[in-house]
Parts: structure tokens; sequence; C-alpha cells
């Protein structure tokens, strides 16, 4: 996530932003680090700051109050739920995870059904944060979509640094003791143990958040969340009109709105074409309101 935050800072040249990325975190008391973190920032003169990661509503709840003339912009952050202050100058930037789930899930389920073998699906979560639960509820339905008669096994690593591979891998030895066959792995870098295990075992992997499809041609696709073109797009609305950016409320970015999606799907997969084809018919529903995926 942060990798996509810095890709989406380059792209404003003539506004100040504050990213936090996730990994600046690990293994330490998010609360404790969070808040002077945004402090500082807010303290530098900027107008603009963004707070990324669930973890930072704490801090942001309790720090933007102090800073009536900075806006604040929490990446992943629920205003209706994370901050119980109600700061008037936050916004929440939420995305609609569990469309990118269940675009990569019927992705899943049409490729379940065309190979040989047990029609059985996973996917591995860091934790239970509500972008991970999200993630999974659309996969779930996405799969059981193109393929009613799958099975998908959804686990979680408990990893709350999000890093540590070695648990993701665990997990995934024992989904494959279950004859999954593809595995979607929502864990950030504890997913790539994930996924490696994967690799080793001949299976399919999926990605997240990033289009992940570097790693090699047995990742099958990612599901897309665009937070470089959430970065963008509301620094461009803040540099528009400062005065006339609006604060207390979330900014929802999704399929219609370009803001969720799929990556790139590996060249290895047969009837390619034809499995694209069929996933953007599904695309367009969710963009027009006719699929609604499930949050959980």
């Amino acid at each position: 996530m942060g990798g996509e935050v810095l890709r989406g800072r380059t792209a404003v040249l003539s506004v100040v932003l504050a990213a936090f990325a996730l990994t600046m975190f690990a293994g330490a008391s998010f609360g404790m680090v969070g808040a002077p973190t945004v402090r500082k920032a807010a303290q530098s003169g900027y107008q603009l700051v963004f707070g990324t990661g669930f973890f930072m509503g704490d801090p942001l709840d309790k720090v933007a109050p102090k800073f009536p003339d900075v806006k604040f912009a929490g990446i992943d952050v629920n205003y209706n739920t994370d901050l119980p202050s109600k700061p008037a100058n936050v916004r929440g930037i939420q995305f609609k995870e569990q469309e990118a789930g269940y675009l990569v899930g019927y992705m899943a389920g049409l490729v379940l059904k065309q190979q040989p073998g047990p029609d059985i699906a996973s996917a591995i979560g860091a934790n239970t944060v509500p972008a991970i639960v999200r993630y999974f509820g659309g996969y779930r339905a996405g799969v059981k979509k193109a393929d009613p008669k799958a099975t998908v096994i959804l686990s979680y690593a408990n990893d709350p640094t999000f890093s540590d591979q070695a648990k993701c891998k665990e997990v995934a030895l024992n989904q494959i003791s279950q004859k999954t066959q593809i595995i979607f792995a929502v864990a950030g870098g504890c997913g790539l143990g994930a996924l490696d295990q994967a690799k080793a075992q001949g299976l399919w992997g999926i990605g997240v958040d990033s289009d992940q499809l570097y790693l090699g041609p047995e990742m099958l696709t990612s599901a897309l969340k665009d937070v470089a073109k959430a970065v963008y797009l509301t620094s461009q609305e803040f540099k528009k009109s400062p005065a006339n950016f609006k604060t207390g409320f979330n900014k929802v970015f999704n399929v219609k709105n370009g803001g969720i999606g799929y990556g790139k799907v590996s060249a290895k997969l047969k009837n390619r074409a034809a499995i694209i084809k069929k996933v953007n018919a599904i695309k367009k529903l969710i963009a027009a309101g006719k699929i609604v995926p499930p949050a959980k």
C-alpha cells in the first residue's frame, strides 16, 4: 500500500502530502507512533495530511481537532466508525474491496471449472481487519457465482505485522493439504509466503492491492485497489479549492469510479481471452449496480 501512496504522491507536483505506509509501524504501537507523526506533519505547515491504514483512525481522531486549519484524509479510515470525536476537518477514504474480491473470485471460479482437479479455492488474510473481511466476502461470492459447486476456504494468519511470511506459508500449507487449487493472498508482505508456497506446488496465486504479476506467470491476476489514484484525485481536489475541500464524510472508491479493479492476467492461463471477456462483463454489471458483491 505504501508504494501506491508514493506513486500518487509523485503525481501531485504542487501539493505537499504527508503519507504513512503500514510498514513504517510494523511491530510497534500504532497509536503511540502514529499520533506524534501526524502531529509533526500538521505542525510542519502542510495544508493536507494523509494518514494511510485503518490503524490511523485513533491518531487522526486525537490530533486533527487540535489543528482546525489543516485538512486530513485517512486512507482506509472510516469516518463514521473509526473517529469517535468526529473531527470536522477529516475525510475518510474508503474502498469497496469486495468488488475487487468478486472480480478475482469470479475469475478463479472460471479457472476451477475448466481445469482438472477439485473445485477448491482459498484466501489468506493477515487479520480480520475491515478491508480484508470485505475482500473475503467478495471473493467467496465471486467464486461461487462462476462455479456454484466450488468450495472456498477462508483463513487468517493472525499476523499483526502484515510481514511475517512464515505465518502465511504455514496457513497456505494447511490449505494445500485441503486440496486448494488457487490461493488469494490478502496479507501484505505476509502474503508473499503464501504465494511462494502456491508457486512451489504448481498452484495459481492471486495478488492484492497492486498488480503482482511481476512475481511470476503462476500469478493468475491481482485484486486492485488504486490508492495512488485516490491520493492523486483527493490532492487535486484540494489544490483546486482548499477553502471548499469537503471533510466530515467518507469518499468511497469503487469499480464505477475506477478506484477498484483487477490486474494483468497470466499469459499461461488457458482460454485467457475468453475468461477476461467474461470477467469484464461482470465488471460492467458491478459498475451498473446490477451485481452488488457482499462486504462479508
